[in-house]
């Protein structure tokens, strides 16, 4: 999987600001995908922006499913980065 390589060649936590504005459905496979990404070890914090209500609710159930706690909704990009900075 092409994340998984991404994640893993920065040895580290690697924060992503997602946008999702354009996602107005989701499969099994994207939603397999979605929890592949997020319990990988190497992922911190997920910033999405532009998430439908649906949309946020499908990642809110891949993010509880997977224990997660670093993967907030923003409605801007500007407030998604505002968030990832201070993580670092």
């Amino acid at each position: 999987m092409k994340n998984r390589r991404l994640f893993e060649q920065f040895g580290g936590k690697v924060n992503a600001l997602v946008d999702v504005s354009q996602v107005t459905k989701t499969t099994s496979y994207g939603r397999q995908i979605g929890t592949e990404v997020v319990q990988h070890p190497n992922v911190g914090d997920l910033a999405f922006v532009g998430a439908s209500t649906f949309v946020r609710t499908v990642a809110n159930f891949i993010t509880r499913a997977a224990g997660k706690k670093n993967i907030k909704h923003f409605a801007t990009e500007e407030e998604a980065l505002k968030w990832l900075k201070k993580g670092e």
